[in-house]
């Protein structure tokens, strides 16, 4: 059991925590992601990733992985013509919900992310859910802050300056604010044109207009995106129109319409350009099934709007049943611990594996720091290089028994571009076959693959536990060991090592992958 699992209860019960503190939130640090998500922003070669391609990487742990921070710039010098419509972006729910003080009553309940927005900007999220509203008990112009339901977080303005710290840095990557007035907190008319004001003064003639919209969803490439410098998208909630009265003369105390405020401002009205519906269920299968009806009925309407999944559970209590089950625990009521529901049992990574070529757009996800290969599996899957398996076998502990997966592997790559598996053993079809597997002692993966017509890799990945979890992409490997197989040449490869084809096979234990390389092509079988 982990740390979490031991505390989860009794810190989600209402009788021993009733004030829902934020204490025993998990973060980075427990599960190994801290490296990761403090790493991914070192940009390899320039800032808009010239010099970014196979064979580089950056060291984090024992993961290999290109910068996120970077990745549109790298998919457009791939995929010049690629829509940007068509992309698929990560985001992050209730983005800057991490200011709300820990030491608050009831804060537990209202933090939904850990990481600062320049931290999820540099791990590759690109849509973030911002809630705002006037300061509590002072209502001056310019106190405008962070807010999720009644819990009050820090200021909002530094949270922009933030983002624009981030774009002026990569001046390659495209940001979409999602941008709400929060149900029930005073919003004076003076601070919601505070607000608007310092959005458009800050990202000027970055921003991307309610005009350019048609073009934005028919015909514009990332390319096109980034050559028109529009790199900020603002969608605004219609909430922001109520009680917003004009101080312009002749229209004094008349409320702002929605196309008022977009033509004024350059902000999009998220209702026309948006679909983004929230599901309110607490029921991780409710979840799953509702989000995929939606997505196959509304995620073909390319042309008309954006499409938002909110995959996120909602804590709730519905009943006097739940009241005491929320009392002992046992119905938890912090976002943190229904997304560790989603995480740490796989739930989530198996779903969007299996629905992989369903037409999804954006996302939305609580603590994006807990679930990073999730976040990268996603962005993976808009880069068009094809990941091609050649070759894969599974040998035991002991190295008494290879079989050949190479068909299995086969079988599990999304959209022909990325491999995906959350539990390796048990979505190779290995975890009942093997003596050790049911002991959980695991084994060894060698993998030859092909990427696109780039290049051939073998990489090696030691199965020390049933949920060991494997990505292999273009855009980034979860693996460290992996070999870069030279053009026109012969030899054999044992982990990380390209040895001679005179080494004596025998000797090594494990297994031995021998291949033979042309300019354009590469044959491997096992010899040992």
């Amino acid at each position: 059991m982990s740390w979490f699992e031991a505390t989860d209860c009794p810190c989600n019960s209402l009788a021993l925590n009733c004030l829902q503190m934020s204490c025993c939130m998990p973060s980075p640090a427990f599960d190994g992601s801290s490296e990761l998500f403090e790493a991914i922003n070192k940009a390899i070669g320039d800032d808009d990733g010239d010099d970014i391609g196979i064979g580089n990487g950056i060291g984090i742990g024992n993961n290999k992985l290109t910068a996120a921070a970077t990745w549109m710039a790298l998919l457009a010098k791939l995929e010049p013509e690629k829509r940007f419509r068509d992309l698929l972006i990560v985001g992050s729910h209730h983005s800057a919900s991490y200011t709300i003080h820990p030491n608050f009553p009831f804060s537990a309940i209202g933090r939904c992310q850990n990481l600062p927005i320049v931290q999820q900007l540099e791990a590759g999220i690109r849509l973030l859910d911002l809630r705002v509203g006037g300061r509590r008990g002072n209502q001056g112009h310019s106190n405008v802050m962070v807010w999720h339901g009644s819990l009050e977080g820090q200021p909002f303005i530094p949270i922009l300056q933030q983002i624009d710290a981030f774009a002026m840095d990569h001046p390659s990557e495209i940001i979409t604010i999602n941008l709400q007035p929060e149900y029930g907190v005073a919003f004076s008319s003076d601070q919601k044109l505070y607000v608007l004001k310092r959005i458009h003064e800050m990202f000027q003639g970055r921003l991307v207009k309610a005009t350019d919209m048609e073009n934005v969803l028919a015909t514009w490439t990332l390319q096109d995106m980034q050559e028109k410098k529009k790199q900020v998208i603002v969608l605004f909630h219609p909430r922001f129109c109520r009680n917003f009265k004009q101080q312009i003369s002749g229209t004094a105390g008349l409320d702002w319409s929605a196309r008022e405020l977009e033509k004024e401002f350059d902000v999009i009205n998220a209702d026309v350009w948006m679909r983004y519906p929230w599901f309110n269920t607490r029921d991780t299968d409710n979840l799953f099934q509702m989000v995929l009806r939606d997505i196959r009925t509304h995620g073909n309407k390319k042309r008309h709007q954006f499409h938002c999944s909110q995959l996120v559970l909602t804590p709730g209590v519905g009943g006097l049943g739940d009241v005491v089950k929320a009392l002992v625990g046992t119905n938890p009521i912090r976002p943190v611990s229904l997304s560790q529901h989603l995480y740490k049992g796989q739930q989530l990574n198996n779903y969007l594996r299996r629905n992989s070529n369903e037409p999804w757009n954006m996302f939305l996800l609580d603590f994006v720091d807990h679930c990073p290969w999730t976040v990268r599996f996603l962005t993976a899957l808009n880069f068009p290089v094809k990941v091609e398996i050649c070759l894969a076998a599974f040998s035991d502990r002991n190295h008494t028994r290879t079989v050949n997966v190479t068909q299995a592997m086969k079988q599990n790559v999304c959209r022909q571009n990325a491999v995906f598996f959350t539990n390796v053993l048990e979505d190779l079809g290995l975890a009942n076959d093997n003596d050790d597997c049911k002991k959980n002692e695991g084994g060894t993966l060698t993998v030859a693959y092909r990427l696109g017509d780039l290049s051939f890799h073998v990489l090696t990945l030691p199965i020390v536990e049933k949920t060991t979890s494997l990505l292999i992409s273009y855009f980034a490997t979860s693996v460290e060991s992996v070999v870069t197989i030279p053009m026109s040449d012969s030899g054999i490869i044992f982990g990380d090592r390209i040895l001679s084809s005179t080494v004596a096979v025998h000797k090594l234990k494990g297994i031995v992958v021998r291949f033979k390389s042309t300019e354009s092509d590469c044959v491997f079988d096992v010899v040992g």
